[in-house]
């Protein structure tokens, strides 16, 4: 003779709502996000550049800042790097200094925007007043989160509020 008990019901349960579950459905989905039309044509044009003159600096930039904007860290910081080797100059060297911080790779940015900034106040001819400002800027911000110790990784938040301390505070007094 068989006898239903508690654990008998259990199973019969259990295999009952392995049988109901409806199947999960899989969705395949690109990895990156499709790029804007506008960013295609900028990657399309600077490389055009690039390949007519491998050290246009202005390219290289034009190309990591559409390539950062796409998720594609990896072929920026190969283009930029690749122009700064042929020459690129300041704006190359800035481009791969933004790639190394975007990346959280701020020893690598501090190194590529130190030679931003020397190639840029060495050749004031090409580089405006405003671009030094800017690199001096982002230069010594940087300068200061290392001189921090903090690890941007672990603690972003204490970091960044180190590299703001490099910046004074303007205020203004009523009158």
């Amino acid at each position: 003779m068989f006898r239903f008990s508690v654990l008998d019901l259990a199973a019969a349960t259990l295999v009952a709502i392995a049988f109901l579950i409806p199947a999960r459905e899989f969705l395949i989905e690109p990895a990156y996000e499709d790029p804007a039309a506008s960013d295609l044509r900028i990657v399309a044009q600077a490389q055009q550049q690039l390949e007519a003159e491998p050290g246009n600096g202005v390219a290289a930039s034009r190309l990591a800042d559409a390539l950062r904007r796409m998720d594609q860290h990896q072929a920026g910081l190969r283009a930029a790097g690749d122009a700064l080797n042929h020459g690129g100059g300041w704006r190359a060297a800035l481009a791969v200094s933004s790639l190394h911080a975007d990346r959280v790779e701020v020893e690598d940015a501090f190194v590529y925007a130190k030679k931003a900034l020397e190639e840029c106040t060495g050749t004031p001819a090409s580089c405006p007043s405003y671009e030094r400002l800017r690199m001096s800027i982002y230069h010594d911000g940087l300068q200061s989160g290392l001189d921090s110790g903090i690890d941007p990784r672990r603690e972003p938040d204490r970091f960044r509020d180190q590299v703001m301390k490099a910046f004074p505070t303007v205020r203004f007094r009523a009158q």
